[in-house]
């Protein structure tokens, strides 16, 4: 998830005029908003579906209420969105992008001390600075650092130890993570510098190649692997290493697929990137 914010954070570029802020808000708000209607209404059927199988089923008030309460992952377009407010603003008056990582480390402190339930300032103040450092790290030369990429991987080997032993029974929070929250920047740095060396060739053509189209496999995979985790249950499969092989295996094959579709059949693809069918 971290890795997602700050990708998104190395593509933004500062608005120049409240003009093209307005502009640049209501094609965020198409660009994103259309997937993410589509993924509520989605996940609500498949819930509705899956009958007993399902946990923490959402209802349709729940589903009702997505303009302040989304379901399941889709809360990553949602605050997304938010960013793209705040930021976009911030960037009409200060173009230096560490004045704006600044800024956001001290909405961080503010959320971290005086945490909230409303979802779109908790998690825009908690998501906006690895938003920020993404921005930043697209200005920065990450190629011949293998030391620092190994010190890192034995930061992130002590993290998860230190987890394991103090909190492995709760998940990080999204939300208010506190002091376990560091790993999202150290997780960011570390993915940036391991692209930057990573051997050129099939692999990395392969990765690259789907890489553009990120956003959509993670609104994807979410359904399905939810889907594959219902059938298994249903045909009495309980076995977790099993359900977790098979349901990455069905969520990156079936978003695959899915993606190659939407590029073979005219304007399905419409429902993940509506600005290219708005434009003309």
């Amino acid at each position: 998830m971290p890795v997602f914010f700050a990708l998104s954070g190395y593509f933004f570029k500062p608005v120049e005029t409240l003009a093209s802020y307005v502009g640049f808000i209501l094609k965020k708000t198409v660009q994103l908003g259309i997937p993410y209607i589509l993924y509520n209404v989605i996940h609500f059927v498949l819930q509705q579906i899956g009958g007993g199988a399902v946990h923490d089923k959402a209802s349709f008030v729940d589903l009702i209420h997505i303009y302040k309460s989304p379901l399941s992952v889709s809360w990553f377009l949602y605050i997304l969105w938010g960013i793209f407010v705040i930021l976009g603003l911030l960037s009409l008056l200060i173009k230096d992008k560490k004045v704006m990582f600044g800024i956001t480390l001290i909405m961080l402190v503010l959320v971290s001390l005086f945490p909230n339930n409303l979802m779109i300032i908790q998690r825009v103040g908690l998501w906006a600075p690895v938003f920020m450092l993404g921005s930043l790290l697209r200005d920065v030369s990450l190629k011949d650092n293998k030391s620092r990429l190994l010190i890192l991987a034995v930061v992130i080997a002590a993290y998860l130890i230190a987890w394991y032993n103090f909190d492995f029974e709760n998940r990080i929070s999204y939300s208010n993570p506190g002091l376990w929250g560091i790993i999202f920047y150290i997780s960011v740095i570390f993915a940036f510098m391991l692209f930057s060396i990573f051997p050129k060739g099939k692999c990395f053509d392969y990765f690259t190649k789907y890489g553009r189209d990120s956003l959509v496999i993670y609104i994807l995979h979410a359904p399905i692997v939810s889907v594959s985790r219902i059938v298994l249950l249903k045909v009495g499969v309980t076995n977790v290493i099993l359900h977790i092989l098979i349901g990455l295996s069905a969520g990156w094959l079936g978003s695959i697929f899915i993606l190659y579709l939407t590029k073979v059949i005219p304007y399905i693809d419409f429902v993940f990137y509506p600005t290219k069918y708005l434009k003309k």
